[in-house]
């Protein structure tokens, strides 16, 4: 796995599974909402390497401009669900009892991925959101290789195979719950949806999203 000689400039947070699918060499792409989200995009600009989108919005008069969060070649640092403990006085304590000022990297003993146990019996409360994620904590960098705006079905199956579903060598199809669609969207749409289901937009909204394909990298 790559390391990059830029600076990672701003985080990026990917689930247990897609960390992962990242750490099997099987995802090199991500999309994500765009924010707020579009009724309707008019425009989309490209500037160098960066990405806006000129869009009508609910609730809004005007016309909104959209700026991508990240651009190509932007490292950015991975936040991922984690656990340590660190040594207080003569003791060791995990993150959810110490104060703040003692969540240092200097205090730090140990740190654990939940990505690399998921195959093992989960505990309550031993992971910690990759929200409260610090930079020193992070393993895994991604720099983007290309930005583009489209709107969620427009996935192809190409895109499918990048975002880490593989193709199963006997039947050369995806695994999929939604007959109606061709094999690879099916599956993404089962997939999309199980991380949407507190309330994100749904494969059936089809949501403008920022597609960032990416090379993954170690800190």
């Amino acid at each position: 796995m790559h390391r990059f000689d830029a600076a990672p400039v701003r985080p990026i947070i990917f689930s247990p599974d897609m960390v992962r699918l990242i750490l099997d060499g099987d995802k090199v792409q991500t999309r994500r909402v765009i924010s707020p989200t579009p009724e309707r995009v008019l425009r989309i600009d490209r500037s160098g390497s960066s990405l806006s989108v000129t869009a009508r919005c609910e609730g809004e008069s005007d016309l909104v401009d959209i700026n991508c969060p990240h651009a190509r070649d932007d490292v950015l640092w991975v936040r991922e669900s984690w656990a340590a403990t660190f040594r207080v006085g003569g003791d060791e304590v995990s993150w959810d009892r110490t104060a703040r000022d003692t969540r240092t990297e200097k205090r730090c003993t140990s740190l654990r991925y939940e990505a690399d146990a998921l195959d093992l019996p989960q505990r309550s409360g031993e992971w910690v959101s990759p929200i409260f994620m610090p930079r020193w904590a992070a393993r895994l960098s991604v720099r983007i290789d290309d930005v583009r705006a489209e709107q969620l079905q427009d996935l192809s199956a190409f895109d499918v195979t990048d975002e880490g579903l593989p193709l199963r060598p006997a039947a050369g199809a995806l695994t999929a719950r939604h007959d109606a669609l061709d094999p690879p969207q099916a599956a993404f749409r089962s997939r999309w949806d199980h991380f949407q289901r507190r309330g994100g937009p749904t494969w059936d909204e089809n949501p403008w999203v920022w597609v960032f394909s990416f090379t993954p990298g170690r800190l």
